[in-house]
């Protein structure tokens, strides 16, 4: 019995040590820009933007997280400058990935045959992945 406590305290502490608690990254309080808190942020976290306009073009790969705004789509916007695409969404992310709250404007996409025109949109590219938006 002494030697099953034992081993059960030691899958407790080694458990208790290796899990993470879900991180809120808030913009531009906590972090400087939107992309300073996607960049910070792991698989599960939440970035959370203040309302108003943010000159960002985004780019979330290899974690699903919450990108959310306080103030909803009305107030919060992220305007690409023409840039390129307003967020970009790399392969393998699933539905856990959640996109909420925001206006995006002013993207481009790509120059189509190298005419300095756009043939795509640019507000959300999202390549083999499957995002909640």
């Amino acid at each position: 019995m002494f030697k099953t406590t034992i081993a059960a305290l030691v899958l407790v502490l080694i458990t208790a040590t290796t899990t993470r608690a879900q991180t809120t990254w808030h913009v531009p309080g906590g972090q400087p820009t939107i992309q300073a808190g996607i960049d910070a942020a792991v698989t599960g976290d939440t970035v959370l933007v203040a309302a108003g306009t943010f000159h960002e073009n985004l780019v979330i790969q290899g974690k699903e997280i919450a990108l959310r705004s306080v103030g909803g789509a009305a107030k919060t916007t992220v305007d690409g400058d023409a840039l390129g695409p307003v967020l970009v969404i790399g392969p393998g992310l699933g539905r856990a990935l959640l996109i909420s709250g925001f206006t995006f404007r002013d993207g481009r996409g790509p120059d189509v045959a190298g005419a300095g025109t756009t043939g795509l949109a640019g507000g959300i590219e999202v390549t083999g992945s499957s995002p909640t938006i």
